[in-house]
């Protein structure tokens, strides 16, 4: 059984009808749902915790109270997994342009690693069943 990574901060809004969809096809998927990249990194860094596909979020900002501290984005998870040789295809989920992408994603095909970026989640569904199948 594969399993994907989704890294979200707003999980019910975004990744509800996706689910739902693998629920009604039967889809056999296990998966983790993490609202920040500081979680995502910190899942990544067990290594007991194998994934085979992450799909995230390109913008995550991390909460201190009520004020946004700090934004950490998908590309910072697409830099820990390049950094720690951690090899699984990344799917950025965002309408927003993402900077460099095309280079970044250049220097992720030559080593063979797989790097997309889609505008909205359910866009991405018949792939991800045809990665899962694979």
């Amino acid at each position: 059984m594969k399993k994907i990574l989704f890294v979200e901060d707003q999980p019910m809004y975004k990744l509800n009808a996706l689910l739902q969809y693998f629920k009604m096809k039967k889809v056999d998927v296990e998966y983790e749902i993490l609202g920040s990249v500081t979680e995502a990194l910190r899942y990544l860094r067990n290594k007991n915790n194998k994934v085979d596909l992450v799909v995230t979020d390109l913008g995550l900002p991390i909460f201190k109270g009520e004020m946004v501290n700090n934004l950490l984005t998908g590309m910072d998870i697409v830099n820990y997994m390049d950094n720690f040789n951690t090899v699984a295809p990344v799917i950025i989920n965002s309408t927003t342009v993402v900077p460099n992408f095309d280079y970044v994603k250049e220097d992720y095909d030559l080593r063979g690693q797989q790097l997309y970026k889609v505008d909205n989640i359910m866009e991405m569904k018949d792939w991800i069943l045809e990665f899962l199948q694979n």
